[in-house]
């Protein structure tokens, strides 16, 4: 076999084997409502910050998922988000639009997902403030996701924000890692997500949620507005999420090596 045809085939074999060549779209033009229930350990049977439950519930527009094999991505996000947290009427609705903003930069590892490529369309909101005509088995849907690696600055900036109004120290470092573990039931217009999680090198979540709670409702106290161990909000969001491969050093340097012995193949043939 001819050496310009050996380097094509190392080319080609190495720009097949590795996906960073392409990205990987999600997007949500949605709007309803999302509480977040059973996080705190003070309020909660099991005394586990890893477990909780979210419900999406009043759910009007649909949902398309393009989900990544695993490998380390760059993942963005554009588009536009309104919250609005709804037991709390002191606090202004939150308001972003993401403009190719990195959010996370590491390891992605989505698992036991049978389908990566889906479209969920909900239709009718039905009764607000309740979870309308089951269409799935309890916990038949069920996705892991481990991941590894570390946020952005412009998070960052956007968290410490936060902590700051609700009177907590900033973060400093922007590395985490951990895995969740997720069981849920479809709704026509909604989704019950019953999450299991292990955080390491941050507080995961769930424990996130507890550090505002300990700031808004010291002492165990309920105030006027709200209540621990609950998080309620409505919002509207249109957004899409990209994530992007990053290719390993070795396949670079395989690629790179492949094109340039080409050229040098096609100059020394037309000399």
């Amino acid at each position: 076999m001819k050496k310009s045809t050996l380097l094509a085939a190392a080319v080609a074999a190495t720009l097949v084997s590795a996906p960073s060549f392409a990205a990987y779209i999600s997007s949500a033009n949605l709007s309803g409502s999302v509480s977040v229930t059973g996080y705190n350990p003070l309020f909660d049977d099991d005394q586990d910050a890893g477990t909780y439950v979210v419900t999406l519930y009043d759910l009007v527009g649909s949902v398309s998922t393009q989900l990544p094999p695993p490998g380390n991505y760059n993942v963005s996000i554009d588009g536009s988000a309104v919250i609005d947290i709804s037991d709390n009427p002191l606090i202004d609705p939150i308001a972003i639009t993401p403009n190719n903003l990195g959010i996370f930069s590491g390891l992605v590892d989505i698992f036991n997902v049978i389908n990566p490529n889906q479209t969920f369309d909900f239709l009718d909101a039905g009764t607000i403030g309740t979870l309308d005509t089951q269409l799935s088995p309890d916990d038949a849907i069920t996705f892991g996701l481990n991941y590894d690696g570390e946020t952005t600055d412009a998070v960052m900036n956007f968290i410490n924000g936060l902590r700051l109004l609700a009177g907590l120290s900033p973060v400093v470092d922007p590395s985490g890692s951990g895995s969740l573990n997720v069981t849920g039931t479809l709704y026509s217009d909604g989704v019950v997500l019953k999450v299991e999680e292990i955080a390491t090198d941050w507080p995961g979540f769930g424990g996130a949620l507890v550090e505002v709670d300990n700031i808004m409702y010291p002492n165990t106290q309920i105030p006027v507005f709200g209540s621990p161990n609950f998080v309620d909000a409505s919002f509207e969001v249109d957004v899409t999420a990209t994530a992007r491969f990053i290719p390993e050093p070795t396949s670079l340097a395989l690629l790179g090596l492949g094109l340039a012995g080409l050229v040098a193949s096609r100059r020394r043939r037309a000399a």
